[in-house]
Parts: C-alpha cells; sequence; structure tokens
C-alpha cells in the first residue's frame, strides 16, 4: 500500500520540480517583450479635422501613425442617427496614387455611438517609408445608401 502512494507522490513532485524552471523562463521573456513594445511606441500626429458632416454622420480625421510597416489612418466616426450604420473607405489614395485602405474590422456604428477607426495601408504599396510622406489622402465614405463625394485631407508635418 505505501509502493501505491509512494510513487504517485515523487511522480507529481518530479512534475512540479521541472515546471519551476520553464515559468521562470516564461516570465523573463514576458519582460523582454514588454520593454520591446515600449520601445517601439507608435509616432503619431495629432490633427483634427473634420472630414464630412451630415445628419447621420460625422467623420474626424485625428492623425496618421505607423506600425509595423503599415500607415494608420485614424478616424473618428460618429453616428448621428437611431439606426446603425457601417462606414467603407471607398476610392482611396495616398499621394495620388491608389491604394486600398483595409482594417481589421468594419466600422459598424450604432446609434448615437462614436468609432475610433483606424484604416491601415502597407508603407511599399505607396513608396514611403514613414507617416511622414504622406502628404494628401483621398476617398470617398459609403454607408447605407450614401456615398460622399471626394473627400481630401492634405496632411500637415
Amino acid at each position: 500500500m505505501n509502493k501505491r502512494i509512494l510513487i504517485p507522490l515523487l511522480c507529481m513532485m518530479l512534475a512540479f520540480a521541472g515546471c519551476a524552471p520553464s515559468v521562470n523562463v516564461y516570465a523573463a521573456k514576458k519582460t523582454t517583450t514588454t520593454k520591446k513594445k515600449k520601445a517601439t511606441k507608435k509616432k503619431k500626429k495629432s490633427t483634427k479635422k473634420v472630414l464630412y458632416n451630415d445628419s447621420t454622420l460625422k467623420a474626424t480625421f485625428t492623425g496618421i501613425s505607423e506600425n509595423a510597416g503599415f500607415i494608420i489612418i485614424n478616424v473618428k466616426l460618429q453616428n448621428k442617427s437611431d439606426d446603425e450604420i457601417t462606414v467603407l473607405p471607398m476610392d482611396s489614395s495616398v499621394n495620388d496614387t491608389m491604394v486600398m485602405y483595409t482594417s481589421g474590422t468594419l466600422a459598424t456604428i450604432q446609434g448615437h455611438k462614436t468609432l475610433n477607426q483606424r484604416w491601415t495601408f502597407k508603407q511599399d504599396t505607396v513608396s514611403i517609408s514613414k507617416p511622414s510622406q504622406v502628404k494628401t489622402l483621398d476617398f470617398k465614405l459609403q454607408f447605407g445608401d450614401t456615398k460622399t463625394d471626394n473627400i481630401h485631407v492634405k496632411v500637415k508635418k
């Protein structure tokens, strides 16, 4: 009977002893990763400009940032209606080169709510290496049956 208790107890002790070094290694790696993230903070230009405003939608350009080879266009979208809307950028270009602005999520906004949306594009698609090289943004916004006229943004340096 003592062997039946002793063998599982020894196995558990060995298992826990084997786990201890890996926990410490993981903690060290996590700390290193955190330091790297802090060192590569996003560069952000803060320029607010109302791009579009009607009874349904208000769109405000809040700046440009950069992360991992992508330029990020930051736009605050405010739904002024009672209904849910989805806002899409259409016919978009950067520095007179057509590109498709993308996002990880659709800009779907419930009635009377605001969404801070981030549209991205790859830097090398317009032959630039940093956000300060973005001079102009052009696009149209589509939501519901509405498609806006061309919106032109001169990016300040």
